[in-house]
């Protein structure tokens, strides 16, 4: 193992032999040769020959694992970064690269890692608030003029969108917002940049992008804090973070998810070719449908110019005039019937109204009880009359020439009649208050004051009532008496609703 000799030292091994014999250590280990690791899956990479490459991981290391075709035909699940494991193997050292390695032999599924868990719980937490919605994802502009970028100035993202770009479309330009994709401070980083982007009135839309990398590498962008702010951002975003197969949250809150940055490029900006055919395509149905309205409006003309009317225009004038004076004699004498129907209709309603007033019907009350009156008086003179007969043909009886002996009865008599003549006299008089008072009840009960009393109004035009706007015009003055008194007003509008 050694063959180069000092003679000031000890003697010196090479790096070869060092790992053979590091390899041989661990080789002769039993306990190394079959150990089984309960572990963490993170950068699971199956290769075209078969072989998966990948690291398995605690919450304080990671180590190198290998798990050749043959072994791997035996998984009865597919492996994927945040899974937890259980693997048998041996402890190896791959030579060419002195690095430590697990070749796994065996491997089968052991539940969700604890990181994998944890972006579970914010996936649902954040669902559940609606930030991964459909209904709030946006349309990309259909022709941006500036594409923000937030991505890291090293790599090679930024280097395959601009190329993109320019190649599909030369005159979309770029607006970089630089920043950490991963480790200490990207979280801060990647919001910052996006608020630096929006607050710029001319981008159009944000490409936010990074390569591939572990799930512990896309972190940065499984931040709650960035999904809130790709929510709030007031432009469209396009997300293109790792591989196809990586999905981040942003991924899920982002307006467009492309699998890669070049991917990103090429939805956010329309070849220009396409946008040329497409403006030559419009350019010829443009052109064809101008030739089309030409033609038709020609052929219209040549048809207006060969039209009797055209070609004797007086005639025509003629006969529209004669049509014009039918119509408007027809016009008149149908708006002098409709006048005059209305006209009617107001004396109709007016005399209806002035029966219904209330000092007509109070008239029409006191009338009547006059001559109520009047009845009673002649009725109560023709009784007096005929009483005085009686009285003076009892006065030349014989018997009153004796009035000593007759005095007593005949007093008593006319007492009684007197008293008899006064009860029917109060009988009348009442019967007939009462049905003055009953017709005074029912007048008042008629009368528009009791309605007045209720919170309406009687507009009126001089002494005639206005029941619609029919005859009132803008500048009349007229009177509105309420319950308590009047007021007096100026008409300044009219408005028919009928």
């Amino acid at each position: 193992m050694r063959f180069e000799d000092s003679p000031s030292g000890p003697a010196a091994w090479t790096v070869s032999g060092l790992l053979d014999r590091l390899g041989d250590l661990l080789e002769e280990e039993p306990v190394l040769q079959n150990l089984t690791l309960r572990a963490e899956v993170t950068n699971w990479v199956r290769a075209r020959s078969g072989h998966c490459y990948f690291s398995l991981k605690d919450d304080q290391a990671q180590v190198r694992c290998v798990m050749f075709q043959g072994d791997a035909r035996s998984l009865d699940f597919e492996p994927s970064d945040g899974v937890a494991v259980r693997a048998q193997g041996s402890v190896a050292l791959y030579k060419p690269r002195g690095e430590l390695q697990i070749r796994i032999r065996r491997m089968r599924a052991d539940g969700v890692g604890a990181l994998y868990e944890a972006l579970e719980r914010l996936r649902r937490r954040l669902e559940a608030e609606g930030l991964f919605g459909q209904d709030r994802k946006r349309p990309l502009p259909a022709y941006p003029r500036v594409v923000g970028v937030v991505t890291s100035m090293q790599g090679a993202v930024l280097h395959d969108i601009r190329t993109t770009l320019a190649r599909r479309n030369p005159t979309v330009q770029i607006l970089l917002a630089p920043s950490p994709v991963q480790g200490e401070g990207a979280e801060a980083g990647l919001v910052q940049a996006l608020e630096a982007l929006q607050g710029r009135p001319e981008v159009d839309c944000i490409i936010l992008a990074r390569g591939g990398g572990s799930l512990e590498d896309l972190m940065a962008f499984n931040s709650e804090a960035l999904i809130r702010a790709i929510a709030a951002c007031r432009v469209p975003i396009v997300s293109a973070v790792g591989h196809e197969t990586d999905v981040t949250l942003c991924d899920l809150a982002a307006d467009e998810r492309a699998p890669t940055p070049t991917g990103a490029a090429e939805i956010v900006a329309p070849a220009l070719e396409d946008l040329l055919d497409e403006l030559a395509r419009f350019r010829q149905k443009l052109t064809q449908g101008m030739t089309r309205e030409i033609r038709m409006r020609r052929e219209r003309l040549e048809s207006l110019r060969s039209a009797p009317s055209l070609r004797h225009p007086r005639r025509r004038l003629e006969a529209e005039m004669l049509r014009v004076d039918s119509l408007w004699e027809s016009l008149r004498r149908g708006l002098e019937r409709s006048l005059q129907a209305r006209l009617e209709a107001l004396g109709a309603l007016r005399r209806a109204v002035r029966q219904q007033h209330p000092q007509a019907r109070i008239q029409r009350g006191l009338d009547l009880l006059s001559e109520q009156t009047s009845r009673l008086q002649r009725a109560m003179a023709i009784r007096l009359q005929a009483a005085g007969r009686e009285l003076d043909s009892l006065v030349s009886s014989a018997p009153l020439r004796e009035p000593i002996r007759l005095t007593s009865g005949r007093q008593e008599g006319l007492r009684a009649l007197r008293t008899s003549l006064l009860r029917a006299a109060s009988r009348v008089l009442s019967g007939r208050r009462e049905r003055l008072e009953a017709a005074q009840g029912r007048l008042e009960a008629l009368s528009p004051l009791r309605v007045l009393e209720r919170g309406y109004a009687l507009v009126l035009a001089g002494e005639e009532v206005v029941s619609g706007v029919e005859g009132v015009q803008p500048g009349d003055r007229l009177e509105i008496r309420l319950r308590d008194g009047a007021l007096k007003t100026l008409v300044e509008e009219v408005e028919d609703r009928r």
